[in-house]
This record gives C-alpha cells, sequence and structure tokens, in this order.
C-alpha cells in the first residue's frame, strides 16, 4: 500500500494520544501530522494549582515540537476550513491534503457571551487567565469571592468545587481565610449532574464543611465591577469574580460542516467515526450519545485520551489491513482536590443508569493527581 496521510486537527488531549500511539501501533510507514495553532502544550487539570500557587507555568507546559521525538511530525498553524472535495486543509498560509482525519479542536471559550466578563472577572480554563488570576490572588486579603459557571455544557464537572476548595486551603495557609466568603454559584440542580445524585450530595457537604456557599440553579446573565446579576433579577456583590467560561464547538467551515448548530460534531458512539468517511472527531469537540439513553457523555480529558486510543486502533486497522480490537467505553476516573494536601476520588462508567463512586478525602488521592501530571508530561514529550 502506498503510504498515506493521517492529519490530527488539536493537539490536546485526545490529539496527542492519536497521534503518538498510532504511531507506536503501526510503526515507521505513513505520515502522521498533527496542528495546532499554539507551539504549546498545557497539563489543564492542573490550572487551579497553578491559580493557587502550588505550580508555575513552566511546571505543566512543553513544547508542542517535542512531540517530534515519537515519529510525528508538528505543524504549528490555524486551520481555516476544510475540503472534502479535495481531502484537503486550509491553513492560514498553506494547505495540507490528507488520506484520514481526526478532529480534536477542543471547544472555544465565548467571555463575550456573558456581558462584563471580560472587563469583570477571571477565567481558570485558561493559562493565560490562570496567570492572572494568581497574580492578583496574592493581594487578595479579604472580601467575597464568587465563583461561577456561565453555561452548559462544559468540560470537567469536578474543576469549580475543586477551584473554590483550593481558594478556601490558600486562604487559610496565607491566615486571612476569616475575612474572605467564598461562593459558588452554577446553572446545575446539583454538583456533578452527570453522576449519582449522592457524590454532588457529598461535595456539597465538603463545601459546606468549609465554609463555602453553594448557590444551584442560579444562571449569571452580566457581570459588573463588584457584582454579578442573575437571570431571576437578584444581584449578588462580589469583591472578586471567577467563572468558567461559556463553552462552544466550531464553525462550519473549520469543521468541514460536521458540526451541529452549536459546533460540537456528533459521532458513533463506539468508534468516534463522523458520518464522513475516513474522519473521526475525539475529545471536547465530539457530541457522544450517552450509553444509557439520556442526553451526552461529559466532556473531559481522561475520557479525550481514551478516545483518542480507539481512534487510534481504528486507524491502525484501516492501515495494516486489519480487524479493530477497540471500542470506546464512556468511563473516567478523576481526584478532585479538597485542600493542597488532599482529594477525592471518583471513578465513573457512563454505560450505569446511576453513574460513579466516591473515594473518600485521603492525601493517597493527592499524590495520585501528582503522579498523573507527571506521567502526562513525560509520556506524550
Amino acid at each position: 500500500m502506498k503510504d498515506k496521510t493521517v492529519v490530527i486537527a488539536g493537539a490536546g488531549s485526545g490529539g496527542l494520544a492519536a497521534g503518538i500511539r498510532l504511531r507506536e501501533l503501526i510503526g515507521g510507514k505513513h505520515r502522521i501530522l498533527v496542528i495546532d495553532q499554539q507551539d504549546t502544550h498545557t497539563f489543564w487539570a492542573s490550572f487551579p494549582l497553578l491559580v493557587t500557587g502550588h505550580r508555575t507555568a513552566d511546571d505543566i507546559s512543553r513544547p508542542l515540537q517535542d512531540m517530534e521525538t515519537h515519529g510525528v511530525t508538528f505543524v504549528q498553524e490555524r486551520i481555516r476550513r476544510i475540503d472534502w472535495s479535495k481531502r484537503r486543509i486550509d491553513l492560514q498560509g498553506d494547505s495540507l491534503p490528507f488520506d484520514y482525519l481526526v478532529i480534536a479542536l477542543g471547544t472555544r471559550y465565548d467571555y463575550h457571551r456573558i456581558p462584563g466578563f471580560s472587563s469583570h472577572a477571571y477565567g481558570f480554563y485558561e493559562l493565560s487567565e490562570c496567570v492572572r488570576l494568581n497574580a492578583t490572588l496574592s493581594s487578595f486579603t479579604g472580601g467575597t469571592v464568587a465563583v461561577f459557571v456561565a453555561s452548559l455544557p462544559y468540560k470537567c464537572e469536578g474543576a469549580p468545587g475543586e477551584m473554590v476548595m483550593l481558594l478556601d486551603d490558600y486562604f487559610r495557609r496565607r491566615k486571612v481565610r476569616h475575612g474572605v466568603d467564598i461562593e459558588l454559584i452554577t446553572p446545575e440542580d446539583r454538583l456533578t449532574p452527570s453522576l449519582q445524585p449522592a457524590i454532588g450530595q457529598e461535595l456539597g457537604r465538603l463545601l459546606a464543611g468549609r465554609g463555602i456557599t453553594l448557590r444551584t440553579s442560579a444562571n449569571v446573565t452580566a457581570i459588573g465591577r463588584d457584582h454579578l446579576r442573575l437571570a431571576s433579577g437578584e444581584t449578588i456583590a462580589a469583591d472578586l469574580i471567577i467563572g468558567v467560561p461559556p463553552h462552544s464547538g466550531h464553525a462550519a467551515q473549520t469543521t468541514g460542516g460536521l458540526a451541529d448548530t452549536e459546533g460540537w460534531i456528533p459521532v458513533d458512539g463506539a468508534t468516534m467515526a463522523t458520518q464522513e468517511p475516513g474522519v473521526w472527531a475525539i475529545g471536547d469537540i465530539a457530541k457522544i450519545p450517552s450509553p444509557v439513553g439520556k442526553g451526552w457523555v461529559p466532556k473531559s480529558g481522561s475520557m479525550a485520551k481514551l478516545q483518542g486510543n480507539v481512534v487510534a486502533d481504528q486507524l491502525r486497522a484501516t492501515l495494516l489491513g486489519r480487524r479493530p480490537t477497540g471500542t470506546f467505553r464512556a468511563r473516567s476516573a478523576c481526584t478532585v482536590l479538597v485542600d493542597a494536601g488532599r482529594g477525592v476520588h471518583i471513578t465513573t462508567d457512563y454505560n450505569s443508569p446511576l453513574p460513579g463512586v466516591l473515594y473518600s478525602p485521603s492525601a493517597l488521592w493527592q499524590w495520585e493527581k501528582r503522579a498523573v501530571e507527571t506521567w502526562w508530561l513525560h509520556r506524550w514529550f
């Protein structure tokens, strides 16, 4: 067989796993290219630790060029559109033909959808926002901190709860917690709504035990310099506002028309295949039907990696003329830190009608999370 070209659009958790795992499976034949407009990969799960001073940006960042040691070519470019008729991706300054394509573009953060977000609030879902917030926290000595979820869906359901508990720990270590009120505001009816109710209830108890106010079923519609406005008309006063920004997928031209009206790409829940032959979508941009028939599978880095492995196996079978052996099963495992030294661990199988098992706070889970970070940054770079 003549050598084929596999292009992976996006170098996040799923894109890295797909590209490098595929190279390991097929050896030196065929071209594998990974495209991303950024030149650096960051370990996203450690962003709350960066905000609270337990990590630096350099600690959790690696040059994407380093993936080339695995036999994968990195191309730093912005994708303009996908041309199916020519099996070509048009970039900002060039174009690349492909035989097979994996779309792993992740999510976009639409701060402008909440008036005042960009002017008066901080995010913690992007590296630059985390660095900016960390600098502000160092001089914050008292007042109300409001952390809010702007809209659904968003990736990593445990992140907002972890953020407020790490802020609680941060202010306690600085001995100013007595002068700081912390509130978490979310449009969800409980924390981690994709999991069985007992898990959200336990996380709520952990917040309450730390004096953190939880406000559910609350939609933030606008942000001012010192307040948040809710859809109910209520105004919440705050001295420091931190938000999970609105998430959206990608424009039709960037996804070759595969995305739905919200920018997400529907895929087969077992193979991650799209409606276009020889094209898969993985990670945050993929819209995966729930195995139990209710809604969609949540978005997370751990599942993006599993999806990348599945697509690598699908491509191996296609390129080498073999039968695929792997299918995606919606499972995840994550640790939510309750302070800098302890965490709770949650394992989930979304094939169950009542998914999720929560393991009690322990230092073991903090070390597990640290080990995953170390492994990740060494595995791909």
